[in-house]
């Protein structure tokens, strides 16, 4: 038997803002959009869909409180450079740390999802 996992979905009320948030800062690529519904993004084979939780009006902001994580790998280029593009953007890095041979820094995409991104140190 061979199981694979090339999806995660994300809930959250503002779709739109999430499909840009991933798209500008990580490069994924729509896939398949039903406006303000759902919405996937593809990346190196791997997917994330994005499903509409309650109504995108309502007032309250949505904020996950999320038991999983997003993790990004950066094998080209610098860390840092890409911490400059978050910072850049609004987003705030809530944690960085050395771990496995590994930097490690951790964010939230607008509604609250965690992500990670990691790069092997010495390269």
């Amino acid at each position: 038997m061979k199981i694979t996992c090339k999806r995660l979905i994300l809930f959250g009320k503002e779709i739109d803002s999430l499909k840009k948030f991933y798209c500008r800062l990580f490069g994924f690529k729509v896939i398949e959009e039903i406006k303000n519904e759902w919405v996937v993004l593809g990346l190196d084979g791997f997917e994330i869909g994005l499903h509409r939780f309650g109504k995108a009006t309502t007032k309250k902001a949505f904020h996950a409180n999320s038991n999983s994580k997003l993790v990004f790998t950066i094998e080209e280029g610098r860390i840092n450079s890409f911490k400059k593009k978050l910072e850049k953007s609004g987003v705030q890095i809530k944690y960085q740390f050395e771990y496995g041979g590994f930097y490690h820094m951790d964010g939230e995409d607008p509604e609250g999802n965690v992500f990670q991104v990691k790069q092997k140190l010495n390269i």
